[in-house]
């Protein structure tokens, strides 16, 4: 019996970078992201967010808090009630309109097809009424990876070679 043969893909040689501007050309460089849809290989380009965008979404998601169900907890701390459906609700919607206003900035499909939105709730609607929404998350991931992979994350302060044991 034969062993299937894996091809890998070669890694990428190194980039030395030897300038700021050169790593911000870098940083925003359009991420292809290949899916399989209807039995065809898909590439849409995204790019991932700077921080002032990133800190903008967040700034979004921070104003959604939890019921207080006791201002003294055992521990002299607050207890807020994780589990409130109402709280929960909130999260899910900000997290989707938080999503949506990323990808019509990081993806520029969306900018092309309803070019200069500006009004959170617009872009929201515009973003939720297209696509599904496993392709919308996987692009959200993405934009969200900061080009990199979990194991590059761990790996970066490697010597060129090793892996971690």
């Amino acid at each position: 019996m034969k062993k299937k043969q894996e091809l890998k893909t070669p890694a990428p040689a190194p980039v030395r970078v030897h300038a700021l501007e050169e790593l911000e050309a870098i940083c925003r460089e359009f991420i292809p992201v290949r899916v399989k849809l209807n039995g065809k290989v898909v590439e849409i380009p995204v790019r991932c967010l700077s921080p002032t965008e990133t800190i903008q979404l967040d700034e979004k998601l921070a104003v959604v808090h939890p019921p207080l169900v006791k201002p003294d907890g055992p521990d002299g701390k607050p207890v807020y009630d994780f589990t409130n459906p109402e709280y929960l609700k909130q999260v899910g919607e900000t997290t989707r309109l938080v999503r949506s206003i990323g990808l019509y900035w990081a993806c520029p499909l969306f900018q092309q097809a309803r070019p200069g939105l500006q009004d959170a709730t617009t872009i929201h609607e515009f973003v939720m009424g297209q696509l599904t929404e496993g392709l919308l998350e996987t692009l959200w991931r993405v934009v969200t990876s900061e080009g990199t992979s979990l194991e590059e994350r761990i790996n970066f302060t490697l010597p060129p070679g090793k892996t971690p044991n």
